[in-house]
């Protein structure tokens, strides 16, 4: 994707969690205080201040309520999930998880249903890939499969993991980090997912 949407991401998550932050907030005039460190903690170093959010000891909320770690997690996938519809196809990582092969079938009131068979089978007609940095799943005839696997600038996973469990890592570690990170991660569970 483009630095400048992996920015406005960044930024999201960033305003999110001071969003959340903000409505278990004791003081508003902290709240500014805090915004306005953590502001300069990211000019600096982006995510320094994010990061430090969790061990701050001047943390201005009340006691009772605090932020936890999922949320903090929720608010990266909520960035990055804002911004899905901004990334062209032509600029992702091109990181495809393997969905399955489909055929259409004729039931017994002669409708066309789609069903999905074993990889390879005879029967399937195309087979579905998602793009971890996109809304929507692509579906490619079985006659270009080969080479849409085959395609340098393409990664295929062929996994048991939940796509959208590969997808929520690869958007909290961009957001933390930056994307080749989080596509190392993913390549990981998928390598930790087929040791077991």
């Amino acid at each position: 994707m483009k630095n400048e949407t992996e920015i406005a991401m960044k930024i999201d998550a960033v305003d999110e969690v001071a969003y959340r932050c903000s409505l278990a907030a004791t003081n508003k005039k902290s709240i500014e205080g805090l915004k306005q460190r953590y502001a300069e903690d990211l000019s600096r170093n982006p995510y320094a201040g994010f990061l430090a959010m969790r061990n701050d000891a001047d943390y201005p909320f009340d006691h009772r309520i605090e932020m936890k770690h999922s949320d903090i997690l929720d608010c990266y996938y909520s960035a990055f999930s804002r911004h899905l519809g901004e990334i062209n196809s032509n600029d992702t990582n091109k990181i495809f998880v393997y969905c399955g092969d489909y055929a259409f079938e004729k039931n017994a009131m002669g409708e066309i249903r789609r069903i999905k068979v074993p990889y390879g089978d005879s029967r399937a007609e195309f087979r579905k890939y998602h793009d971890l940095e996109q809304y929507r799943p692509i579906y490619v005839s079985i006659g270009k499969c080969l080479d849409f696997e085959s395609d340098t600038n393409n990664t295929i996973i062929f996994t048991n993991l939940d796509f959208y469990h590969l997808q929520r890592n690869f958007a909290m570690t961009m957001v933390q980090s930056d994307q080749s990170a989080a596509k190392a991660r993913v390549l990981k569970l998928v390598e930790e997912e087929k040791k077991d």
